[in-house]
């Protein structure tokens, strides 16, 4: 048994996080008018499409890579190899079996594809191969997922982001090389496979250099710890199946039920509000195996590190919220074009609520995981999956792709305001009216000076270009840290913040 570890400093691991997102969000932004104007309205449709038929095959985690994360995190933490060791190589072998499915059930999905979804027959020999193509992608991440797993589990977020910068810098690249050649949608299927790949070997020699006393081993009863596994898993399990039908349904509703095109335009709000949930994500991310590892040594710092967490991620988030309800329309006018701006910003004005809440919600969700009490979260996430589809189908038909965003808005505002912070009370001892005023409330008064300058900006000097839209923004955002200051910091945070002020001031003197 190898001496036992202390946790990792959060602020290291969100600032690895942030900058990862940063890169990622930056590339994407740069991205995304590339590959719609290159593919066009209705084969971008499909592309989005069968992102989200794919991503229903992640299904097949069945919730492996959170256990390994989590049991890395206790075993680790403890110094405990052998542990490690055993539950990453059940993992692994679960996941083989897993990847073996993926790879047939995208065979399956992709004969019956022009009888599910309104697809020109012009892409269903592209789409067939894509979706082929797209299971062996999955095969592939479930495998480099246990490697991803165990780095996460480590609380190694400077490697795991230096990883996703690299893969995504590479893909991207080549995205545009592809896309410039004349190549199309199967291309760019071939690339996420590539770079799926990719990912996976780069963790796997992360985690050798990281945790040399690991060793996957195939002899030997491994029975004893897929049960372990699945003891955790299997709620982990329905927690993913139920987000996998909350994000990707509503692009299945919409090509079902309208032209494929018009998954195009709620692609492009769903898109600003995924980079949004990313800055929450690199967060969220790191408290399962913080509070696991946290946990496992007796720490009695636990509420306090989860509502500061959520704090600061509301914070990261309302802003974002606030940028797409007042400013939304404006900056897709400028970013994508003016055909986009207004169907598109309507989407977006709706799921700025989602964004405002969301930061905080991960924050609580991954600490519940961390403390191994997810299953409290399945009643919760099973309504707001069946009532998101149900609400997408029911108003799809009279309002359109704004619908399907009122669809996803309702369920999600009820289960994140109504559910989650008492869940999270039972969990971990967080009173559920100190998280509504520490993690929503204050949080969301230091943003207002923000959004209310941003919608004077808006009425009287509304940016002509992308470059004035961000010079705008990051000018005004030094409103939220003085908000922040003034609302949100207790007596003692303050008087830190205070004496650093001071000793940088005395430094530039």
């Amino acid at each position: 048994m190898t001496k036992p570890k202390r946790p990792t400093g959060i602020a290291r691991n969100a600032a690895a996080n942030w900058l990862a997102f940063l890169f990622v969000a930056a590339v994407s932004f740069f991205l995304s008018p590339i590959i719609v104007r290159n593919l066009g309205n209705s084969a971008y449709g499909v592309w989005s499409l069968l992102v989200s038929v794919v991503g229903y095959l992640g299904l097949l985690d069945f919730g492996v890579r959170g256990a390994v994360t989590r049991y890395v995190a206790h075993h680790h933490a403890v110094g405990d190899s052998e542990g490690s060791s055993s539950i990453v190589s059940a993992g692994m072998v679960l996941f083989l079996f897993l990847g073996f499915i993926a790879v047939l059930l995208s065979g399956v999905v992709a004969y019956f594809l022009p009888v599910l979804f309104n697809v020109p027959d012009t892409l269903v020999g592209d789409s067939r191969l894509v979706l082929v193509v797209g299971g062996l992608t999955v095969a592939t991440t479930l495998v480099g997922a246990v490697f991803g797993g165990i780095v996460t589990g480590l609380e190694r977020f400077d490697v795991s982001s230096g990883t996703e910068i690299v893969v995504t810098a590479i893909r991207s690249v080549a995205i545009v090389l592809a896309l410039n050649a004349g190549y199309g949608l199967v291309a760019l299927g071939c690339i996420h496979l590539a770079s799926s790949v990719l990912y996976g070997v780069a963790a796997r020699i992360a985690v050798h250099r990281l945790y040399p006393e690991l060793k996957l081993r195939f002899h030997g009863d491994l029975r004893p710890h897929i049960r372990t596994i699945f003891s955790y898993s299997m709620f982990l399990s329905v927690i993913h199946v139920m987000g996998i039908v909350a994000y990707y349904s509503d692009a299945l509703v919409i090509a079902a039920f309208l032209p494929v095109s018009a998954v195009t335009y709620y692609a492009i709000a769903g898109n600003l509000c995924d980079y949004a949930y990313k800055v929450a994500g690199s967060l969220s991310k790191m408290m399962t195996p913080r509070v696991s590892a946290m946990t496992s040594m007796g720490s009695g710092n636990v509420s306090d590190e989860i509502v500061n967490t959520a704090r600061i991620a509301t914070l990261a988030t309302a802003p974002i919220a606030a940028t797409f309800w007042f400013r939304g329309e404006s900056f897709i006018n400028l970013w994508m074009g003016t055909d986009y701006g207004p169907a598109a910003g309507e989407v977006l004005r709706v799921l700025a609520f989602v964004v405002w809440l969301g930061g905080a919600r991960f924050v609580a969700s991954a600490s519940i995981m961390g403390v191994n009490r997810h299953r409290t979260l399945i009643p919760a996430l099973v309504f707001e999956a069946i009532v998101n589809l149900a609400l997408s189908i029911a108003l799809v038909g009279a309002f359109g792709i704004v619908g399907v965003a009122i669809g996803t808005l309702i369920p999600s505002v009820l289960v994140t305001l109504l559910y989650i912070p008492f869940c999270l009370s039972r969990a971990t001892g967080v009173p559920a009216g100190v998280f509504y005023r520490r993690a929503w409330l204050l949080p969301t008064l230091a943003v207002l000076p923000f959004a209310l300058v941003n919608i004077f900006l808006e009425r009287v000097l509304p940016a002509s270009n992308l470059a004035f839209f961000f010079l705008q923004i990051i000018l005004t955002l030094p409103l939220v840290v003085v908000g922040a200051i003034v609302s949100c910091l207790t007596p003692a945070e303050k008087t830190q913040v205070g004496s650093m002020m001071k000793r940088a001031y005395s430094a530039l003197r």
